[in-house]
């Protein structure tokens, strides 16, 4: 035999053995364990790279700036706007006291974010729960605290602490707008976020 097959058939023989195929079958294979590997996320797709973390909510400071009562005679306590959020929870806005049933649209506290501003959430704190209200935007092309206003949550029956998801939609002036109540409505404070 040549030396060049030789060397051939010595690796392909070495092969062979090595891989288990030749030699004897009377010896059981070494038992092996299995490592497992902590899971990671799934991804949707192999060459999909990792998601981001959600950004956190930011804090937007509104300030309570006057008050909305157009099917009455105007004024809501307009004085008494500012302490919806003056942080303090022991102060409040009030509406007016309504003992012979509400009888109009709604009436609401306007609110200033200081610049357009896509809010994502507005939470109310309120020592009277059982009114019900929604969160209304003014309209983008409007930079008037008047208005007009455009819904941007659904209504809910507020309880000590409510928090009202909003559609996105950039404003300066966010209006909470109070549509029954029982008498009066306080507004102790009023938080929100991006």
């Amino acid at each position: 035999m040549a030396p060049a097959a030789l060397v051939i058939v010595t690796v392909v023989t070495v092969v062979i053995i090595a891989s288990g195929h030749g030699g004897s079958h009377d010896t059981a294979p070494a038992p092996t364990t299995a490592r497992v590997q902590p899971s990671s996320p799934p991804r949707t797709a192999p060459d999909e790279p990792p998601r981001p973390a959600a950004a956190a909510p930011r804090p937007v400071a509104l300030q309570a700036v006057g008050t909305m009562d157009p099917d009455g005679d105007g004024q809501e306590h307009d004085d008494q706007a500012p302490q919806a959020s003056d942080g303090d929870p022991a102060t409040c806005w009030a509406t007016e006291t309504y003992s012979g049933g509400f009888g109009k649209s709604g009436v609401g506290l306007v609110l200033d974010a200081g610049s357009r501003v896509t809010l994502a959430s507005l939470t109310v704190t309120t020592d009277t729960p059982g009114f019900q209200a929604q969160i209304k935007a003014a309209d983008s092309s409007h930079s008037s605290p008047s208005g007009p206003y455009t819904a941007i949550s659904q209504p809910q029956t507020a309880s000590s602490t409510t928090r009202f998801a909003l559609k996105a939609r950039p404003a300066r002036y966010y209006l909470l707008w109070i549509t029954q109540l029982d008498q009066v409505a306080h507004v102790n404070e009023v938080r929100a976020a991006t």
